[in-house]
């Protein structure tokens, strides 16, 4: 299945809809961006399952770009100062935590940042590598201050959720400092069911840090599940080939313990038709042969019965 951007995006038939309803900045804080989509109709209790999936992976699967190292120009740790420079090396490491970056790197990639004071030292004054860029350059790092060459080196990586950095500190020069960065661009994610004329709505809210739209946010969401799917439901068909037997191998059913055909989890369609033939357990499922004649007198394609037939 193809996608399209979330803004007007119409998938699993016609029926079902996906639109944007709003996408402003965050009113509270101005580095957040808010987005607001309606999802639906679905029918029964499917909504509230799959807002609970969607708000699962919004939360844990969206990627983020964050610094995990810094390299200052001379030795040093977490609680020194350095000379020139109004912020402590841990208000400098608690500043390039709280940058925001658009963009992803494959494997750890380097930068550099370089100021001669005085002067205010902002994101803006990042060299950042293609094509990451940062979404608010104003945002200030540190004060530099007459006459002092401040520079650094970076690391940047691209993660989900919170994760320690790979680097043993013992290998790194003795001026860097290792960050435990935040890489998760979702701040928070809030659904409503909505209920109108028999069916059920999903309103999703949705807010990040602005380093990703929400629109693409879920967009991305969407794509992880299906590729889950993807992979996933081609195993649950190996399952079935061989249907008398469980997924630990254990020995085939006998004959003198016939299973009846409501424990043998078969599509609701196919488990219609099979009581209309009077099929009602194991062994006369076995001894079946006309399915070309049981697809067309119950409309079941062929495909979708192939995993359930018994081995020759």
């Amino acid at each position: 299945m193809s996608l399209y951007s979330a803004k007007n995006l119409t998938s699993f038939g016609n029926e079902f809809h996906f639109a944007s309803l709003m996408e402003t900045p965050s009113e509270q804080n101005r580095s957040e961006t808010y987005g607001c989509f309606r999802l639906g109709p679905f029918k029964g209790t499917k909504s509230l399952t799959f807002a609970n999936l969607l708000r699962r992976t919004l939360l844990s699967e969206i990627p983020g770009t964050g610094m995990i190292q810094a390299t200052f120009q001379q030795p040093t740790h977490e609680f020194s100062i350095l000379p020139g420079v109004q912020e402590s090396v841990i208000d400098i490491i608690l500043n390039l935590k709280q940058l925001i970056l658009e963009g992803y790197c494959g494997a750890y990639t380097r930068g550099t940042i370089s100021k001669k004071g005085p002067g205010v030292l902002t994101a803006n004054e990042l060299n950042l590598p293609y094509p990451i860029v940062a979404s608010y350059p104003e945002q200030v790092i540190a004060h530099i201050n007459t006459g002092f060459d401040f520079k650094m080196d970076f690391i940047l990586k691209t993660g989900k959720g919170s994760t320690l950095p790979m680097l043993k500190k013992s290998l790194a020069p003795s001026s860097s400092i290792l960050i435990q960065n935040d890489f998760n661009p979702i701040q928070k994610v809030n659904y409503t069911i909505c209920e109108e004329r028999l069916t059920e709505w999903i309103e999703l809210e949705i807010w990040t840090n602005g380093s990703i739209k929400p629109y693409l946010a879920l967009q991305t969401a969407v794509y992880t599940l299906l590729q889950e799917f993807q992979f996933l439901y081609p195993k649950t068909l190996e399952l079935s080939n061989s249907p008398f037997q469980n997924i630990f191998n254990i020995q085939p059913l006998r004959k003198s313990s016939t299973k009846k055909i409501e424990n043998m989890f078969l599509p609701i369609e196919m488990y219609k038709g099979l009581k209309c033939s009077k099929i009602n357990d194991e062994e006369t499922f076995e001894d079946f042969k006309d399915w070309d004649l049981f697809s067309k007198k119950f409309k079941i394609p062929t495909d979708s019965l192939k995993p359930f037939f018994p081995k020759n």
